[in-house]
């Protein structure tokens, strides 16, 4: 009887079109067992977002089975997996504003006349290029290349990048306030809630992109 409910549900998830899916290294299909991940490349206006984006891909990376993940600053490797995280250099473009209030009505026991505005709400854009790079002689030179955006067309068919993925990042967030006896606005929360927002988004795109890896590449 177990038997026979046994192939019943294998037939029905073949029917279906599920399938189930390990999480294997897709990358020993182009020589690929071990790769490091270097501190990914800020070439953003915000400061200290490297970090996050470097963290979430190696937590991430490091769940594959049969990808050995080494130090970010070692060469016996079969690969590096490089991040450069850019965004325009315009600061309205990158955190821009949502809806505004009043001072006044934010903080009515603190600043009951102040008719300043401040957002609620912001959203913040940046863009991450992942490259997965095949060691080679030239591998440094490349990379340096693709930090540096040289030669952008060559890039496209270099035969040491194995894979190339843009993501776009562009997510609301909504700013505490606190109608405190010292200060309405606390830039220090407001850095702490971005923090938190970059760790986020980092996350959210490790995720994706290791999903996306082990079911498409």
């Amino acid at each position: 009887m177990n038997h026979c409910f046994k192939i019943v549900l294998l037939l029905l998830f073949s029917c279906s079109g599920y399938k189930i899916v390990k999480n294997e290294n897709n990358f020993k299909k182009y020589g690929l067992k071990s790769i490091s991940i270097p501190m990914f490349y800020n070439q953003s206006i915000l400061p200290n977002v490297t970090g996050s984006f470097t963290n979430a891909f190696s937590r991430e990376l490091n769940t594959i089975k049969n990808l050995e993940i080494k130090s970010p600053n070692s060469t016996n490797v079969d690969g590096y997996f490089v991040g450069i995280i850019r965004s325009s250099q315009t600061e309205k473009n990158v955190i821009k504003r949502g809806l505004s209030a009043r001072i006044k009505d934010i903080a009515p026991l603190n600043a009951p006349l102040n008719e300043n505005l401040v957002p609620l709400s912001n959203s913040l854009v940046l863009t991450l290029e992942i490259y997965l790079i095949r060691r080679n002689a030239s591998s440094q030179s490349l990379i340096s290349r693709i930090r540096e955006k040289n030669h952008p067309e060559l890039l496209n068919q270099h035969p040491s990048i194995i894979l190339k993925r843009l993501i776009k990042i562009d997510t609301n967030f909504v700013r505490e306030f606190y109608d405190g006896a010292n200060s309405v606005v606390n830039a220090t929360q407001y850095q702490g809630t971005l923090a938190k927002v970059v760790e986020r988004e980092a996350r959210k795109s490790a995720i994706d992109f290791k999903d996306s890896v082990r079911n498409v590449f």
